[in-house]
């Protein structure tokens, strides 16, 4: 005999895997004879796909598809998923008069029974399965894409699963150019960039104004520039500088009066620091002997407004962990690498029995936010047991 204890945990391992099945999208199961399974006979399915066709960028239209139980006895619908980005469903019930059901309708699906519940069709009910497709979840360019819906129905045999599907073009009422999402690119902190901007009518789109901007900051400028395009209107885009370094985004809304559509451009910039250290600001020995010599550098990237930042080594300094003075086992000096860059290596001169050796590089320039600064160093003694 099997315990009541082991029933149950069993039970629970079953609903959980069914309800990952009625949750996770799947390339579809087979039964016995490698066909997949689709809707018994209790279910009437009127429409099993549709074509939305060419949609505007900023239009939600939708469409109905109706399941109807046609047997003798009560079928329950399991779960259902929709395989699309940007489309929605919503689940509704009528009788075979057309009138509405008021009835529970359970997203995410409950176990009931024995088994998952989002709804229940009477004899001769119909389900609406409406599908919604927001093109505002997706950018302003040409898009197409299929879509599926499937509902799981029980009995498996008889009602089994409807696969609804569906198709739809997206068409940019306002093309903007050269993208809607716009990356200024890496520039530092008191560095200006320019980048030209677009919006013209789309495709069978008439002449349009541009009524009012949103999302300009005091980082941010428009200049109006003639247009391109015929009936466009185009911009100069001068950022920076921003003064403080990090990821910058920002949301430029252009109005129009095309039945109140509003084009977006989503600007974004890597606002880097003055002065950056490659791979780190550290200079890493390691591990190594100390009895023989050692070296390592790192890269220094200057991105301000100074043709020359005046880059400087005062003093290297290091002291073992008993704080005695190792400053003379260093050499360190900077090496110009061309473009903004400098390489800045430390030499290890060895001769020592230190098992750790910590210290810094002492720099000085001209850059108003690096006058003076430090990189640090650490080197263990291999050799040390």
């Amino acid at each position: 005999m099997i315990s009541s204890k082991l029933q149950a945990t069993s039970l629970a391992g079953l609903n959980f895997l069914l309800a990952l099945t009625l949750i996770l999208p799947s390339c579809g199961k087979k039964d016995d004879s490698g066909q997949e399974p689709g809707p018994g006979n209790w279910l009437q399915v009127k429409e099993g796909y549709y074509d939305f066709k060419k949609v505007y960028h900023g239009d939600k239209p939708s469409h109905s598809f109706w399941i109807q139980n046609q047997s003798g006895h009560k079928v329950r619908l399991k779960g259902y998923r929709n395989a699309c980005s940007c489309a929605s469903v919503s689940l509704s019930i009528r009788d075979a008069q057309g009138n509405r059901v008021q009835r529970e309708l359970h997203d995410p699906p409950i176990q009931r029974q024995g088994s998952w519940l989002v709804t229940w069709l009477e004899p001769g009910e119909k389900l609406e399965v409406r599908v919604t497709v927001n093109t505002l979840l997706r950018s302003a360019v040409e898009h197409k894409e299929p879509g599926t819906t499937e509902l799981h129905f029980e009995p498996d045999t008889e009602a089994g699963i409807v696969r609804l599907g569906y198709r739809f073009h997206i068409i940019p009422r306002v093309r903007i150019l050269p993208t809607p999402s716009l990356d200024l690119g890496s520039l530092g902190k008191e560095q200006k960039v320019i980048s030209p901007l677009e919006l013209a009518p789309g495709e069978g789109i008439r002449p349009f104004k541009i009524t009012k901007i949103e999302g300009v900051d005091a980082f941010m400028k428009l200049e109006n520039i003639p247009a391109m395009e015929k009936n466009g209107f185009r911009y100069l885009i001068h950022f920076g500088p921003t003064h403080r370094a990090g990821s910058y985004q920002r949301v430029l809304s252009f109005h129009t009066d095309l039945d109140g559509y509003v084009a977006q451009v989503q600007v974004s910039a890597n606002i880097l620091p003055n002065l950056q250290f490659f791979p780190t600001r550290q200079l890493n020995f390691g591990r190594i002997p100390f009895s023989k010599e050692g070296e390592t550098f790192i890269t220094l990237i200057y991105n301000g407004l100074l043709e020359d930042p005046g880059l400087k080594i005062l003093e290297t300094r290091g002291r073992n962990r008993d704080g005695v003075d190792r400053s003379s086992l260093f050499h360190s000096r900077l090496e110009p690498a061309g473009d903004g860059r400098w390489i800045l290596r430390i030499l290890f001169k060895g001769g020592t029995r230190d098992r750790t050796i910590r210290g810094e590089v002492l720099l000085v320039s001209k850059d108003p936010d690096h006058q003076r600064f430090t990189v640090p160093f650490v080197l263990f003694n291999q050799e040390d047991r």
